[in-house]
């Protein structure tokens, strides 16, 4: 089932509304509705017909500036059981099981596509220093477990004096050693 969204102005009269007849409720004429100098709480007198006047003349002021059928209806549809909003099993108002279950499996596909993009980006790492890192220099790449250091070196086997470092991927590591080698080269091979 569909239902227009409540608009914030419908919100908004609605809460002032939920203020208006816990007064009314109680018994008092809404403060809301009250000569705003009185400390006084006026009692309702249905008899006062001029009373009576200003309540419903205030109360019609107040539901024209919104819709509570908005507001109404639409928790309607959202707690109807058949649209699994909410979890028809809770005390408040919680994701509807399926939609939790949702949720808890895109967060997994979120970090298995994230673990496979390091590890693609690994292999586009490699492939890129295999055809682009200048020639005679050498990139030598130290793994054990949790760690990893990339090593360039010159040509002439001396090592160029720099750390790559890349806080998200190890890939990064190796394509900033890249980007080194070919400043490295521009220059005539002494970083």
């Amino acid at each position: 089932m569909k239902m227009a969204k409540a608009s914030p102005e419908d919100l908004d009269m609605a809460l002032d509304l939920i203020s208006v007849l816990d007064d009314i409720e109680r018994g008092f004429f809404p403060h809301r509705f009250s000569d705003p100098d009185s400390e006084m709480s006026e009692w309702l007198d249905f008899t006062n017909r001029e009373q009576y006047g200003r309540l419903i003349d205030n109360l019609r002021r107040l539901l024209n500036r919104g819709s509570i059928g908005r507001v109404i209806m639409g928790m309607a549809v959202v707690c109807d059981p058949s649209n699994e909003c909410i979890d028809p099993d809770a005390d408040c108002i919680e994701h509807h099981p399926k939609r939790q279950r949702l949720e808890k499996q895109v967060e997994d596909l979120i970090n298995k596509l994230d673990r496979h993009q390091k590890d693609a980006a690994i292999g586009r790492a490699v492939n890129r220093a295999s055809g682009e890192l200048p020639f005679g220099y050498d990139l030598h790449i130290e793994l054990e477990k949790d760690a990893g250091t990339v090593r360039l070196y010159r040509p002439d086997g001396e090592e160029v004096d720099e750390e790559f470092h890349d806080c998200d991927y190890f890939s990064g590591a190796i394509d900033n050693a890249i980007n080194v080698a070919i400043a490295d080269a521009e220059k005539g091979g002494a970083a």
